[in-house]
């Protein structure tokens, strides 16, 4: 059986664009959840990859590409 990797990225947006951006990325398969939160950062997302570079792929393809996102950071398990 192949442990698969979890990893959560915090994203910075304007507050406006909050709802925008969860709906952008929640409807990847990789994202397992996605949070409004209070505080430095506004969404935090579960995301679940295979490995480490299939997460890096994701954020590459995926998170990048979001305009309204203006900075995410990566944190692996």
């Amino acid at each position: 059986m192949r442990l698969s990797q979890i990893a959560f990225i915090l994203i910075n947006c304007n507050a406006i664009d909050i709802d925008h951006v969860i709906a952008s990325v929640g409807v990847s398969s990789e994202v397992v959840q996605a949070h409004k939160v209070e505080g430095p950062y506004d969404i935090i997302l579960k995301i679940n990859g295979e490995d480490v570079e299939k997460i890096k792929e994701f954020v590459s393809s995926n998170i990048k590409k979001i305009d309204k996102i203006k900075h995410s950071y990566v944190d692996n398990q």
